[in-house]
């Protein structure tokens, strides 16, 4: 009797030529201004720019619950260009609930802009 190789299909797709993560549980979180409020020290220039001005796009991959050993989880973020005051954007950053987990970053790719 012959045996049949079963396909699978993958639940996610990543192009590592544009970062691009496609498939099935996604996450896409979008961060504007406004959902900023305390991230940038000039409140002033803070409060003269339009808060639904997208500061960043985030796409991740959380296969596991967070806090199981070995899980690992997979994201691309894309940080818009733009400064409020003198500090340029950036995310809002986050904490591990484990101290001693490690992240790994590399840039696929980068646009400078000049002020």
């Amino acid at each position: 009797m012959k045996k049949h190789l079963e396909i699978i299909e993958p639940t996610l797709y990543v192009d590592y030529t544009n970062g691009e993560i496609t498939g099935k549980d996604v996450l896409n979180p979008i961060k504007k201004l406004k959902d900023l409020p305390n991230i940038f020290e000039d409140k002033n220039a803070f409060s003269e720019i339009d808060g639904e001005e997208i500061i960043y796009e985030v796409q991740a991959i959380l296969p596991v619950k967070e806090g199981i050993e070995g899980g690992l989880f997979y994201g691309k973020t894309i940080i818009n260009p733009g400064k409020v005051g003198d500090e340029y954007y950036m995310t809002k950053g986050h904490f591990h609930e484990k101290i001693d987990r490690a992240e790994f970053y590399w840039e696929l790719k980068a646009k400078v802009y000049c002020y």
